[in-house]
Parts: C-alpha cells; structure tokens; sequence
C-alpha cells in the first residue's frame, strides 16, 4: 500500500493532517489472494521534495499568463495548486527495484538544520520544525506520537542534504548546518547501530546552485564519519547525469527532476546500493544512468 501525496506542508505552523484510515476491504466476488511473502531487505528514506517526487508530473512548459504565470504548470487545469507522485518518484521505484520493504519520511521544503526560507532571511532556523523532528513521529502531524524504532530497523538508510538549508546563502550559518548533519549522522547510527546509510547530495541545477559548495562539504563530512568507523558513504548527484547541462528539459519541472529523471536517478542510486550492500543476488536489468536518456 503507497500513498503517493505527502502533506500539505506549506500550512503553518505544520503539516496539515491528511492521512487515509482504512476501514474495509472488498475483494471481488469474494477471491481473496494471498499476500507475498515478506521482502527480506529494508530500506528507509527522510528527505526533502527531491525525494517526494514535488512536481514530477508536471506539463513542463511554463504558463504566460493566469494564476501560475512562471510555473511549469501549462496544461494543467489552472486551479492546480500541488502536483507531483511519490510513486513515481525515485525513492519508491529505488525501494521496487531493490525489491525491498521501504518506509519513507519525505518532506517538501524543509530541511535537517532548516526549512527553506526566501533567500536573504537571517539565521533563523530554531524555530522551525525540520525533517528529524518528523523522523521521530509515527504521525507527522501529531508531535505527541513516537515512533517505535525497535518494530522496523532498515538495513540502509538513505538521506538527503538538502537544498532547503540554503548553504551558500551568505546569511546562513554554514557552521551549523555542518553542525546538524554531523549530529543527526551520530544519532542515526545510535538508533540503527547495524545501518548503512547513504547520504544523497544533489541533482543540481539553476535553481539550486547553492548547492554547489554544499557537496563538497558534506563529502569531507561523510568521510570524517567513515574514517571513524561509521557505516556511511555519499551518493554525490550534483553533476548527474555529467552530460546535461542545467537547461536542459529533463529537468525542467519547476527546478525538480520530472519522472523521466526520477528514473535516471533511481537507475545510478540502484547500481551504487547494490555494490556497496553486496546485494549481488537481485537479478536487475542492466541500465547505464547516463544513456538511458
């Protein structure tokens, strides 16, 4: 069972809840079909809306005129206020892939040491509500809940540095940033002690070129961890795939990859996970990231 949309993450101050109950299930004429047995590997994701898939089934062709004028929402009906499918995004066909049970905590907007802010906005992360704080919920929008870490350990967890810290901007405190990720690492690896976790930087383009530093210094971050014994590596997507450049319409989905690059990035991702997890096993077809275009 998926639910593809994420919250409505734009109401403050949180999440509004929107959760599904499920109260029945009606097979027809009365078939029932056994479930398939459990998947064996467990994988789970926090990140932000490069994971949830924001935008990725958008028109891609910017509106001239209404409401959306600026936005790659041509061909949508004009009222369209969110779109994009966590199904398809690559996360979810990563976690098909790999053929492995998946939990997902992914956000638009906010980040591990901040919430995206307008550029230019002083340090002013304390207040915000970022992506830990949900990672510890077993509901988002309820902070009273807590999620049981003892009922689902993964075998890898993969997040994301995220462009919403806004890292480059000059008013934000680099220091802190740096500060966070090093911090929730540690805390992930207490949680979780067996885990391997990878830590996604990117893709970039000329909506995101704060990221251009960002990389750089989560890599020497990550390879501090590692030389100190933990299980950690970084999936550097910044200049994936090499030979696109920042214009080109495979990323033209409001500065978010489309579908189309969701699959490219699932394809590298699913190649890096299955060298370094040994996961030699799983019979995949034989797809090279950079001429799946």
């Amino acid at each position: 069972m998926v639910k593809t949309s994420e919250p409505d993450f734009l109401s403050a101050p949180g999440p509004v809840p929107n959760w599904l109950s499920l109260h029945s299930v009606i097979l027809d004429q009365g078939y029932l079909q056994r479930p398939d047995p459990p998947r064996k590997r467990k994988i789970e994701f926090l990140g932000d809306s490069m994971m949830s898939g924001y935008c990725n089934t958008c028109a891609g062709t910017a509106c001239t005129d209404g409401p959306n004028t600026g936005s790659n929402l041509r061909g949508d009906p004009p009222d369209t206020f969110r779109w994009g499918s966590f199904a398809l995004a690559w996360p979810h066909i990563l976690c098909e892939e790999l053929k492995a049970e998946c939990h997902a905590t992914v956000m638009s907007g906010m980040g591990i040491h901040c919430n995206t802010h307008p550029p230019g906005v002083p340090e002013d992360c304390s207040a915000d509500t970022t992506l830990p704080s949900y990672w510890q919920r077993t509901l988002a929008s309820d902070e009273t809940t807590t999620w049981d870490y003892n009922t689902w350990i993964p075998d890898v967890f993969v997040f994301q540095a995220s462009a919403n810290e806004h890292y480059d901007d000059p008013v934000r405190n680099r220091t802190a940033v740096l500060a966070t990720y090093d911090k929730f690492i540690d805390t992930v690896h207490q949680t979780y002690p067996a885990v391997h976790m990878f830590l996604v930087c990117g893709p970039v383009d000329k909506w995101w070129t704060q990221q251009n530093t960002f990389c750089p210094a989560i890599e020497q971050l990550v390879h501090g961890k590692k030389q100190s014994g933990t299980r950690i590596d970084m999936i550097d997507l910044s200049k994936f795939p090499e030979h696109l450049d920042t214009t080109s319409s495979i990323k033209t989905c409001c500065g978010h990859p489309g579908s189309d690059f969701h699959e490219l990035i699932k394809a590298k991702m699913t190649e890096e996970v299955q060298q370094i997890m040994g996961w030699n096993d799983l019979q995949l077809p034989n797809v090279n990231p950079a001429s799946a275009i």
